[in-house]
């Protein structure tokens, strides 16, 4: 029996099941990407967008860490006739860097899923140049509709035990307040909020690479007022 103790291997069984494609969100991101260059995808899945970016002229990385998703990435960059313009293999980005620099890395619908995710971020940056841009998108904990659902909420204890939905495997929630402070302790800042504003369903975001936030000037600053 496969329980939430071990997330690894119960993500590996949920790769069974195919994805929800956001063909919305995919036009979103496409649009704001210069033409050609190189792409990270990770948490890529099946490798449907990593498929779609590589028809398009972009030299396509696409991580996972679901070897079952790796394969069926795999199968389908053969099918679209696109396995030179794409790589995948499996890693785990809480614990592991993809190596050399890439333009845009894609990390969408993703972070909410990590046990470690300032881990996964900073490892993130590793593959970053101060040019690259990292998109992510994550379900925002303060959008209007979750706003609306906890005010008429009757109350009482949560319960997750029960799974219902792939959502009930989120382990993280963010607002954009909370999701811009981990950015910056990773040394990441958002620049662009690619959704009109910070109350909408999911948070859409683009970033780049700042200077870590400095501790020893902070405790000096601290020290002399």
């Amino acid at each position: 029996m496969t329980t939430m103790e071990d997330y690894r291997t119960a993500y590996e069984l949920v790769s069974s099941i195919d994805q929800n494609v956001d063909l919305k969100k995919i036009e979103k991101v496409i649009s704001i990407m210069t033409e050609g260059g190189t792409v990270l995808d990770i948490g890529c899945a099946e490798g449907l967008f990593a498929v779609m970016l590589a028809k398009r002229g972009y030299e396509v990385t696409g991580v996972d860490i679901s070897q079952n998703f790796v394969d069926r990435a795999k199968r389908l960059a053969e099918e679209k006739e696109v396995l030179g313009k794409t790589k995948f293999f499996a890693l785990n980005i809480e614990a592991d860097t993809v190596a050399g620099f890439f333009d845009w890395i894609l990390f969408l619908d993703v972070i909410e899923h990590l046990e470690s995710p300032i881990k996964a971020l900073r490892n993130i940056r590793k593959s970053m140049a101060d040019s690259s841009k990292l998109i992510i998108s994550t379900p925002n904990a303060l959008g209007r509709n979750r706003i609306i659902f906890h005010c008429f909420d009757k109350g009482g204890i949560p319960d997750y035990t029960n799974l219902k939905d792939l959502s009930a495997l989120h382990l993280q929630e963010y607002s954009l307040k909370t999701l811009a402070r981990l950015l910056n302790f990773a040394g990441l800042k958002i620049t662009e909020l690619l959704h009109g504003n910070r109350f909408d369903a999911n948070l859409f975001v683009v970033c780049q690479k700042c200077e870590p936030i400095r501790v020893d000037d902070f405790v000096k600053k601290a020290k002399s007022t």
